[in-house]
């Protein structure tokens, strides 16, 4: 009986030995899971703020792109109204283009016309200059022919010379001098006079007097009218208010 009592009682010890490990064995799978379940909430509430930032950063893209695809929307819009403006404008340089062309060709037609005109008028300007220069020429032959007629004609000098005192001498070939006497009433046999050469262009000069008087009206006058006898009275004339 004793024996089979210690057997009992060592099989009770054994058993109760071995509950106790598997309490403790127990104890410590509890405590893994404890730390196993603490893990695991934390790397779910990790998980979790790491899918609210995750979303928290898309919805920011999504707001960020949301605002450049408006941005872009605004930017097409408005290059293609700016694209239009400018189609506008190119047109309308086009028609100006073409307009100027037309202009231009016009322009060119004008001219063309206009230097036909030009030397038609040229030539025409040429032919009238030479029969200017051959009247001209055809006026100062005449001027000195009146001059060498004054000179020549012997009653028109004589009574001139009689009655006014006037007498006619050839300075040059294309000059006469005319000497005053009776011009002074004090002194009747004083001489004055007036040199008057014709120049190459068919005008008279006056290139002396003496005593100086102021011919330039009478020059003018005579080169209008050719008319020497207003001339000399007005010479004549001068002379005479020197001497009052």
């Amino acid at each position: 009986f004793f024996c089979r009592l210690r057997k009992t009682k060592q099989r009770f010890s054994q058993t109760a030995m071995a509950t106790s490990n598997d309490q403790q064995q127990l104890d410590m799978l509890r405590q893994n899971i404890a730390d196993t379940q603490n893990k695991l909430a934390t790397w779910i509430e990790a998980q979790k703020q790491a899918v609210l930032a995750g979303k928290e950063n898309h919805r920011a893209a999504l707001s960020s792109t949301s605002k450049d695809i408006h941005s872009t929307q605004q930017t097409i819009q408005q290059l293609q109204k700016k694209k239009e403006q400018n189609e506008s404008v190119a047109r309308k340089n086009q028609q100006e283009v073409a307009a100027l062309d037309s202009d231009i060709a016009s322009l060119q037609k004008t001219e063309s016309a206009v230097q036909d005109k030009k030397t038609a008028l040229q030539a025409k300007h040429e032919a009238l200059q030479a029969q200017v220069a051959a009247l001209d020429e055809e006026v100062k032959q005449e001027q000195l022919r009146a001059l060498r007629e004054v000179e020549a004609t012997g009653c028109g000098k004589d009574l001139y010379q009689k009655h006014l005192g006037l007498q006619f001498q050839k300075a040059s070939d294309s000059a006469m001098r005319f000497l005053m006497t009776y011009v002074d009433a004090n002194e009747e046999g004083r001489e004055f006079s007036v040199t008057l050469s014709v120049l190459p262009d068919g005008l008279y000069e006056v290139t002396s007097t003496r005593p100086a008087v102021d011919t330039k009206d009478l020059l003018a006058e005579l080169n209008r009218t050719n008319n020497l006898g207003p001339f000399v009275r007005g010479i004549r004339a001068r002379f005479q208010a020197l001497c009052d």
